[in-house]
């Protein structure tokens, strides 16, 4: 009988809320989007092993100890945390050492399937493991350099897909729709424009404030949510009486947030981000509200459900702002069947099931 997949070593750690409030290296969304993955393949019957290092920037900028206690992950996986000593050079040395003991005399069984996010010290560990041990080895490649020569890629960014010259199997999953409960938003008089994400510039920010400025109305608002301490971001944020700050607040309130936005917008530059996939997107997409977006890293299945920017500059931001908010309800309520059908078809769960497909077809 052939082989099936049956439980993922993942090679990282999920954390809970708290944590990553005041965490200077964790993305909230790249957390978000491992837990959906692994939850609904756990769903589907597979088990999920987490084993994982706590990320910091190196000491002096970040903490000498990294002691991270059981209780800061999830509890919905079987887990296990690797501290360590996080001084140049020797924070790396000491994670392989670990990483090693733990892999080299793990009781591997069956079915097991290594699963490593980009590549890292974590990445060159696991592929001594496979040959070591022989057991299969996928890489999920965010937007950063990936392993070569391992059994199978999972590319989060369609543009980045089709460039990566790679003969082992490619699969696409950039994310899938988990969606939620909320309350509908009340009829109020204020047109609310949101963004939600890290407060830095590659994220776009800066852009979005510059373009929102120059909208002369004045029953429209900017509500913006996000970790970051960016010192020229606050300074035009306090200069606006339009824009709302709310900082990094947890999902359960975001969620709350986002059901009174009117539009959502991902402002991410091409050029800083051209193989990074704006996360952030399945989540607005449980609104079914109009999203405005650069085209960075999203696959051509977006285009009927997502307003694109022509181009990067302030005034086509601006102007596309000023359209959408003039779309009138009849359509707006077509917008939502759309995604509704969007959402249907691109389900966590449906994506995830796709992904077992691929793994028992090309590696086992």
């Amino acid at each position: 009988m052939k082989k099936k997949l049956k439980r993922i070593i993942w090679l990282q750690s999920i954390y809970k809320e708290k944590i990553l409030k005041n965490s200077k290296a964790l993305s909230p969304a790249a957390n978000l989007w491992q837990y959906n993955f692994l939850k609904n393949l756990q769903n589907q019957n597979i088990k999920i092993l987490s084993i994982g290092h706590y990320a910091e920037p190196v000491w002096p900028k970040g903490n000498l100890l990294i002691n991270i206690k059981k209780k800061n992950h999830v509890t919905d996986f079987e887990s296990r945390e690797i501290n360590y000593i996080n001084l140049p050079f020797f924070r790396n040395l000491v994670l392989f050492y670990r990483y090693m003991r733990i892999l080299l005399f793990f009781s591997f069984k069956e079915g097991d399937l290594i699963l490593i996010y980009n590549r890292s010290v974590v990445a060159y560990v696991s592929l001594l493991i496979r040959k070591i041990r022989s057991i299969p080895l996928v890489a999920i490649v965010a937007d950063l350099e990936y392993p070569k020569k391992i059994d199978g890629y999972l590319f989060l960014s369609w543009k980045y897909l089709k460039k990566a010259k790679i003969k082992e199997p490619k699969f696409f999953l950039d994310g899938g729709i988990n969606e939620f409960s909320y309350n509908k938003k009340m009829s109020i008089k204020k047109k609310i424009i949101l963004y939600s994400g890290t407060i830095r510039g590659h994220a776009g920010l800066e852009f979005l404030i510059s373009a929102f400025t120059k909208i002369k109305l004045n029953n429209i608002e900017l509500w913006i949510c996000g970790k970051g301490n960016d010192k020229n971001l606050r300074s035009l944020i306090d200069k606006e009486k339009r824009i709302k700050f709310f900082g990094y607040v947890p999902q359960s309130k975001l969620i709350k947030i986002c059901s009174k936005a009117d539009i959502f917008v991902n402002p991410r530059p091409i050029i800083l981000n051209r193989y990074n996939f704006p996360s952030k997107l399945l989540f607005y997409l449980n609104f079914k509200k109009p999203i405005i977006s650069t085209s960075c890293g999203l696959s051509p299945k977006y285009n009927d459900i997502i307003f694109f920017l022509k181009n990067e500059k302030i005034e086509s931001l601006r102007k596309t702002i000023e359209e959408v908010l003039l779309i009138k309800k009849n359509d707006l309520m077509l917008l939502e069947k759309k995604i509704e059908k969007f959402n249907d078809i691109n389900s966590w769960y449906l994506h995830t099931n796709r992904f077992i497909n691929w793994i028992n077809k090309n590696l086992f």
